[in-house]
Parts: C-alpha cells; structure tokens; sequence
C-alpha cells in the first residue's frame, strides 16, 4: 500500500456507501487500492458472468 492511500485510510473503520476496496488476482503485479486507494461506484465498469471460486459453486452467474 502507497503511504497516500495509508493516509487517506487511517481511521476509517468501514468503508463508505458506493465505494469499494478493490484487490487485483496478481498481487505482485497489480493495480488496485492498495494504490489508488477507494474506487466509486460509478467508476466501476462491467458485469460478472462466470465465478470460478470457490469451486463447488463454480459456474455461470444468472
């Protein structure tokens, strides 16, 4: 995590309506909060279809 976001964090104890902490699958290689720091709602784009975690409930999302 950037000592910004760290900064604009501190203190806050949930994280506000219409924002979202977003992880990226590659850690090492990903941007997301823990560099950009909390995204809006209406900065998120695209639609869930298939869920392949956790497996027993792998498959096509209706």
């Amino acid at each position: 995590m950037t000592w910004e976001v760290a900064a604009k964090l501190k203190g806050m104890s949930t994280i506000p309506s219409n924002s979202f902490f977003v992880l990226g699958d590659n850690r090492k290689n990903s941007t997301d909060s823990r560099e950009l720091g909390l995204i809006d709602q209406d900065k998120i784009e695209g639609v869930v279809t298939f869920r392949y975690y956790p497996l027993a409930r792998l498959g096509l999302i209706e």
